[in-house]
């Protein structure tokens, strides 16, 4: 599982922008993966934007971190 966030930790509202996970068992991936791009609720900083490359623009139609949760268990 990977999370990728906008860049501004302990600010107390969800900075997630990207959230990815790949099944794996016995050491072999099992070809089942969960991928959501996901609109913060803070800007994107200039940092986070050069480590992942998501911008505000690409994030604004994205859903809100809240809404992607209930797929993510059900994946995992």
């Amino acid at each position: 599982m990977d999370l990728e966030g906008a860049g501004h930790p302990g600010q107390g509202r969800p900075n997630v922008v990207e959230v990815a996970a790949v099944e794996g068992m016995g050491g072999q991936r099992t070809g089942r993966v969960f991928h959501a791009d996901v609109k913060p609720d803070v800007p994107v900083s200039g940092w986070a934007f050069r480590i992942h490359g998501l911008s505000d623009d690409f994030l604004k139609d994205k859903p809100r971190f809240a809404s992607v949760i209930p797929a993510l268990i059900e994946f995992i």
